[in-house]
């Protein structure tokens, strides 16, 4: 485990979280608008983030177990379905109810949708968002990393005898990507097929594995003597690239703006060798790290069944205090259900199924 990279976890968590907050139904307080309008809503940077520390960290840990044979493809297949499928199909259930309150389906209405969700299809099928927006909204982008942990074992064979040309072809498509959101750039656009589909997406995920040849290059050079300077400049970089993106477009945005600034922050506090990364090794936040996937998937629940409830029974009137309650709520819930639930069966279904 890369402690600083595990607490990042939950402050990008943080910010799709606040970003699901100002879209949501509630009534924003006026002292509020401004970070509703200018802050709250670039929760894509917190997906795009997730996307490219997915590749990191799978080619941190399974690159040499897979040029050594010490794992299979199915063992690390099953191993990837047991950490995210179980919670993804608990709170694709849990979502049933507000679908129906909601959207006004009957049942005949939410059979495609549900099947398409039941098996991480959903975000393949653009538009429109009543498929890849469907039920527990933010388990598209499980949809996504299912996808790329189907072909994380085809990608490190390939680095391992084709470095260069995996290099040139990510290379190609950073540059292609952009070109071709030429022709999409309004700004009030909501770009779904370069922010949603795994075919577009795959490009953060490629950039995370070489993220890592970058690190095997760099974690004995002398420069890391210089490692808090290095952490300091790359918070900055994303802090100015954050402060910008109101200049630019969406469809940018909520794709290939942050890689960047993301991959600076990811790849120089793996090294955890700066005043900064050393912040993160904080046991409470790299809790929370920890816990970050259930209260990922759970936060978005969580904020539309209460605001439900709160139009019904009025039960909160002060808005900051509601929002409050929705995150304790949150991380409550992520933390029961990552001790409960996700640990058990996990370690139940790599134990009875891995050979």
């Amino acid at each position: 485990m890369i402690k600083p990279l595990t607490s990042l976890r939950f402050v990008f968590a943080l910010m799709v979280f606040f970003d699901h907050i100002a879209t949501s139904a509630i009534n924003v307080d006026i002292h509020m608008q401004w970070l509703s309008d200018n802050v709250f809503r670039e929760g894509y940077v917190g997906v795009g983030f997730f996307f490219v520390l997915s590749g990191f960290i799978l080619a941190y840990n399974y690159k040499d177990k897979f040029s050594k044979k010490e794992v299979n493809k199915k063992n690390f297949w099953i191993m990837r379905l047991a950490r995210v499928y179980p919670l993804h199909l608990l709170t694709l259930y849990l979502s049933v109810p507000m679908v129906l309150m909601l959207w006004n389906y009957d049942l005949t209405g939410i059979l495609f949708p549900f099947f398409l969700n039941l098996f991480l299809l959903q975000s393949y099928i653009l538009p429109p968002f009543e498929y890849y927006w469907s039920f527990n909204t933010v388990s598209w982008s499980v949809s996504d990393e299912m996808f790329f942990y189907f072909l994380f074992p085809f990608i490190i064979n390939f680095l391992n005898k084709k470095k260069e040309l995996l290099i040139a072809l990510v290379l190609l498509a950073c540059i292609a990507i952009p070109l071709l959101m030429l022709k999409t750039s309004n700004m009030d656009m909501r770009p779904v097929w370069f922010y949603i589909h795994p075919f577009f997406r795959i490009v953060d995920f490629l950039i995370g594995i070489l993220l890592y040849e970058i690190y095997l290059k760099m974690k004995d050079s002398k420069i890391l003597k210089f490692a808090s300077i290095l952490e300091l400049f790359s918070v900055l970089l994303f802090v100015l690239f954050f402060l910008f993106h109101n200049s630019v477009p969406q469809v940018y945005r909520s794709s290939c703006y942050y890689w960047l600034p993301i991959s600076s922050i990811i790849l120089i506090f793996s090294f955890q060798k700066g005043v900064f990364s050393q912040m993160f090794l904080n046991k409470h936040l790299v809790y929370l790290g920890e816990i970050s996937y259930g209260f990922y998937m759970f936060h978005a629940l969580v904020i539309q069944y209460f605001i439900i409830l709160n139009a019904n029974y009025s039960i909160f009137e002060n808005y900051y205090l509601f929002v409050f309650f929705m995150l304790c709520f949150s991380i409550f819930i992520s933390a029961i259900c990552h001790s409960a639930f996700e640990k058990p069966i996990n370690k139940y279904i790599v134990k009875r199924f891995c050979r």
